[in-house]
């Protein structure tokens, strides 16, 4: 009978259950219903349970980042600011010289550039509103910019402490913020710390302050801690991570000779090309160094902070920000006006001084045309100038340090991988090429060699010698207009790294043979190809918003560049192909400027050393130049330090290393 009636009830219930009114959400139109607590578990969610059982009361409270307003800025507001009209008509021009008959309203409004919305002496914000992918989403960036924030490894480290700490910290308290589909990041490049947070428009002051809020509380937490806390018997959760994070920087450094082969080969031309860079030994040192006691770390918590503090408080201190996707500008402004109260509890001297000076764009006033603002002044690495040949051998001096090449570059670069289990050797080839131009067209020129130089490269040397996997043409754009190629080739099927070079000497003339032979027709569909894939819309607005906040961070503001590229890459042809070839990599040419830096594996180090000192070594029969030889940072900096800056600087060169 117990049984009987329990089965009636249970069927009771559910007939109620499924007479039961079901409502629409007004959003997605999703269906739901509400059905009360029985008694049963609330009086199992009270504790009121049987004696030995333990019950788990969970009450995380409401999430406050959770979304309510879906409404999109580019639909609410169609029309188009003043200054966002003079955008609209530039961006019409570039567009229609790109695609003859192409600009559309719809295409002009994505190729359209971000405009300034406030500016002063030392702060410029930038605006993009979305009128193209129409969604619910946004982003603000902001950068804290000073030239000395990158002054020297210690510095540099200090901000790296704060900005891993900081994250670390801001896991737990926007956990909520992650689930409602918002994001932030907080990061330390050369020029300053990064400040970004993504999601649904409405929330993003929100979570803006939260993150501001939390670095303002953690630097006083550095700043408070007693010495030797990081080292005490009994340490506090933020002096564990400190050192947490201390552990696993160092563990990066020790291992760092132990990289890949071709990662150590391009870690070297880095340190010989470009300028104002550390290296990995220097931040293991300061790392390891110890205060005058001896019995700590100097850089400590209480030394971070002081560091940190030292950048906020600087006198040249300035502000860059973005703001883009679903937001209009009077949210925009609400978005600056809560930073600014952020950082004025670290940095009041710079929140007084863009509340005071700024100055917002208003319809029809002229003071804020980008033309005549002034650069926001950043710490962005720049190129350095290889040597013709000659002129390096003669930079050397009567330095003993000698090597045989195939490919005859300017001057060669060694070392030597610390894995003994490590069989590869590698080399890395970087040829300077020429630098950009107003007209995109060294750019685009370069952009399809380096792109042919691929296919041929990997098909030859990788598909046709089996000579191994990592086989790549890169090309790249360092600083301004500071063009370069570089390949890379890691192996084991030959003994060193020359033999490599050798392949790669004849591979490049195996290249000139098949552009020669490449008709024009052929010439042009490639290009016709890669200006189809340039203009693929994006799929993502996020993909858009990162062009713009590259473009800003590098202090180029070519926001244009795609477009620009793509009527460059119009005009190219196979001679302009071919004279590029002779002009900077033919080995001879007049105007080539190339660099090899090759990795020994341990024993093919060993091998070579053994030779060395037999003499046994010959080059007879082979297609050899000498060339001067760098093999440690001490021969590395005092090289560079005769080197120009190559390509238009944005930042004055100091001396940096006195």
């Amino acid at each position: 009978e117990a049984e009987a009636e329990a089965e009636a009830e249970a069927e009771a219930e559910a007939e109620k259950v499924k007479k039961a009114s079901w409502d629409t959400e007004p959003w997605y139109g999703t269906k739901y219903r509400r059905r009360p607590f029985s008694e049963e578990q609330k009086r199992l969610w009270k504790g009121d349970t049987e004696p030995g059982l333990q019950t788990l009361r969970v009450d995380p409270g409401p999430n406050n980042f959770l979304v309510d307003d879906f409404s999109v800025a580019g639909e609410e507001k169609p029309e188009l600011r003043p200054t966002e009209e003079k955008a609209f008509e530039e961006s019409r021009a570039i567009v229609e010289r790109a695609v003859p008959g192409g600009a559309s309203r719809e295409t002009v409004l994505r190729a359209m550039a971000p405009t300034v919305i406030q500016a002063s002496e030392r702060h410029k914000i930038w605006l993009k509103t979305d009128r193209d992918f129409l969604v619910p989403r946004g982003v603000c960036t902001f950068h804290l910019l000073d030239p000395s924030f990158y002054l020297s490894p210690r510095t540099f480290l200090s901000a790296r402490f704060f900005t891993r700490i900081l994250l670390d910290q801001l896991t737990e308290d926007l956990y909520d913020a992650r689930l409602a589909g918002l994001g932030y990041s907080v990061s330390a490049t050369r020029s300053g710390l990064h400040f970004r947070v993504s999601g649904y428009s409405q929330r993003l002051t929100d979570i803006l302050e939260h993150v501001l809020d939390r670095a303002h509380k953690l630097l006083e937490e550095m700043a408070n801690a007693p010495a030797g806390a990081d080292g005490a018997a009994e340490q506090s959760d933020l002096a564990r991570k400190f050192n947490e994070e201390r552990e696993s920087m160092l563990k990066d450094y020790r291992n760092f000779g132990k990289s890949s082969p071709s990662g150590l080969a391009g870690y070297w031309i880095t340190q010989l090309t470009m300028d104002r860079v550390f290296a990995a030994n220097e931040y293991n040192d300061t790392l390891l160094s110890m205060d005058a006691s001896g019995a700590r770390p100097e850089l400590d918590l209480a030394a971070v902070a002081e560091d940190v503090q030292a950048f906020f408080g600087s006198d040249g201190l300035k502000l860059e920000g973005l703001i883009a996707g679903s937001v209009d500008e009077a949210r925009a402004q609400q978005a600056v006006e809560s930073f600014l109260s952020g950082i004025s509890k670290f940095s009041p001297a710079l929140s007084s001084y863009v509340r005071e000076h700024g100055a917002v764009q208003e319809p029809g006033d002229k003071v804020l045309e980008v033309e005549r603002l002034p650069p926001i002044e950043k710490n962005n690495a720049l190129s350095l100038e290889l040597p013709l040949p000659e002129d390096a051998m003669e930079m050397v001096g009567a330095s003993p340090k000698r090597s045989y090449s195939a490919l005859a570059p300017s001057l060669v670069l060694e070392s030597v991988s610390k894995n003994p289990k490590e069989q590869n050797s590698a080399v890395q080839v970087l040829w300077q090429l020429a630098d950009g131009d107003e007209e995109h067209f060294s750019d685009a020129v370069g952009s399809i060699f380096c792109s042919l130089a691929h296919t041929s490269a990997f098909q030859e040397l990788r598909t046709k010698q089996q000579l191994g996997y990592a086989v790549s043409v890169r090309y790249g754009r360092v600083g301004a207009s500071s063009l370069r190629m570089v390949l890379s080739l890691q192996s084991s099927a030959l003994p060193d790294p020359q033999s490599l070079e050798e392949r790669v000497q004849k591979w490049t003339e195996l290249f000139r043979q098949e552009l020669e032979e490449m008709d024009e027709e052929s010439i042009q569909n490639y290009i016709e190809g890669t200006i189809v894939a340039v203009l693929e819309k994006d799929g993502r607005l996020s993909q858009e918003i990162s062009r713009q906040e590259g473009e800003i961070s590098s202090g180029l503001y070519e926001f244009h560049r795609r477009w620009e590229h793509v009527s460059a890459l119009r005009k190219v042809t196979k001679e302009s192909l071919l004279r590029h070839f002779d002009n900077h990599i033919n080995k001879g040419a007049e105007n080539r400027r190339c660099l090899v830096s090759r990795t020994y594996s341990q024993e093919a180090a060993d091998a070579k050393a053994a030779e060395d000192a037999s003499g046994a070594a010959s080059n007879e029969g082979r297609e050899t130049a000498v060339v001067p030889v760098l093999d440690g940072l001490e021969d590395v900096r005092a090289f560079k330090s005769q080197l120009p800056i190559k390509g238009q600087a944005r930042v004055n060169r100091e001396s940096f290393w006195t």
